[in-house]
């Protein structure tokens, strides 16, 4: 254990990259190169909206509006750029990267896919198994693609910008909030306090017991490179695993945040809430400790990226 320490002393984790997070207020955001210590505030040129979701990607970060605007950034601590929408003035809740594709999607199944360069044009593409609800949360992951939302609905791609196919989600007719893979399983947290997992996208997905409770919204679950998965909600609930299929354990924070979103890089975890607070952890199953935001911030936070 001393070596360990000693190690650690004489070659200290500097921090990289740039963390965002974005919420109601949309002509700014909050951003960090180190979410322990300080937080900035920097202006974006969103019309004034809700920031519903931030992704990084092929050195773009981009963030979704709920009044259908798409903004793109190679350094978020300089400069926002409106990107061309075929959302009209619809909701767009996700936006996510992989294998060569950005994927946004919002109400009524609709969703729309750029390749490799968000601030060209995106193609618009709809799930009709959807019906008119929403696509909460879209996800890539072992070559497959994941759309979930509203009323348990949950459909799978192999191309985002070809033929989804409705799979049964196990979530009946709860919502389905976020969907996320890392180390050969997918995770999928929502409304009723519900987890389920899958090996098999396309064909199955069980309930686990969760640690929340039935009227909780597990609204952000992330998979970490530290091993850990961590799925936040309500009233301050933090769970965190090491095997989803088996067993979720509650840390919860001290006070009642309603976190919205986590993610993790650099061996620290950062979560947000709808309170506009931000916390951190380097490890979820340890103490998570309020950072202060800086002044100006949104009122309500609801997501959270890292990249660069």
């Amino acid at each position: 254990m001393g070596m360990i320490i000693a190690d650690a002393i004489m070659k200290p984790r500097r921090p990289t990259g740039t963390w965002v997070a974005g919420g109601d207020t949309s002509d700014y955001v909050a951003t960090s190169t180190d979410p322990t210590t300080l937080w900035t505030q920097r202006a974006t040129t969103f019309p004034t909206s809700v920031i519903r979701s931030i992704f990084y990607g092929n050195s773009y970060y981009v963030a979704v509006s709920y009044h259908g605007e798409i903004e793109t950034s190679l350094d978020p601590t300089v400069s926002w750029a409106l990107s061309t929408t075929v959302f009209g003035h619809g909701p767009i809740y996700t936006v996510f990267y992989g294998n060569g594709m950005w994927v946004c999607a919002g109400s009524s199944g609709h969703l729309a896919t750029a390749a490799l360069d968000p601030t060209t044009a995106w193609t618009e593409n709809t799930i009709g198994g959807f019906g008119i609800n929403a696509i909460y949360t879209v996800a890539y992951g072992n070559g497959l693609w994941v759309a979930a939302g509203s009323n348990g609905q949950l459909a799978t791609a192999i191309a985002p910008d070809g033929v989804w196919t409705m799979r049964t989600s196990s979530f009946g007719s709860s919502d389905i909030y976020s969907v996320r893979y890392g180390n050969g399983i997918w995770v999928a947290t929502g409304s009723s306090g519900k987890i389920a997992t899958s090996t098999s996208p396309t064909t199955l997905w069980t309930q686990r017991t969760s640690s929340f409770g039935v009227g909780d919204l597990i609204y952000g679950v992330a998979y970490g490179d530290d091993g850990y998965w961590t799925a936040v909600g309500p009233f301050g609930k933090i769970a965190w695993s090491t095997s989803p299929a088996l067993l979720w354990t509650q840390n919860t924070f001290a006070s009642a945040e309603y976190f919205e979103s986590v993610a993790q890089a650099n061996n620290i975890w950062v979560a947000v809430s709808y309170d506009g607070n931000i916390v951190t952890a380097s490890n979820p199953s340890l103490l998570w400790t309020l950072r202060t935001p800086p002044a100006g911030t949104p009122i309500a936070f609801y997501t959270v990226a890292h990249g660069g």
